[in-house]
């Protein structure tokens, strides 16, 4: 594994060659889920920069700004 997203791929085709030899045949469903959520991501984010340009910032600033502010106030003290 060289990165988070390469070394997912590399999982994944290792998970699907086991697949072939008679191993689990659904062992690569969640590093198929990474990259998915990866490319919508990645489809979303470049829809919203078409429409709105540079201002599609402000939107994802907000949701990463409530999500932190989310995990800082649940944690127990």
């Amino acid at each position: 594994s060289l990165t988070y997203m390469t070394g997912t791929l590399v999982k994944t085709g290792h998970a699907l060659a086991a697949a072939v030899r008679g191993g689990d045949p659904w062992a690569f469903r969640p590093y198929m889920a990474l990259w998915a959520g990866l490319v919508g991501g990645a489809l979303l984010g470049a829809v919203v920069y078409g429409r709105l340009g540079l201002d599609a910032l402000w939107p994802a600033a907000a949701v990463a700004m409530t999500l932190a502010l989310g995990v800082r106030f649940s944690r127990a003290a």
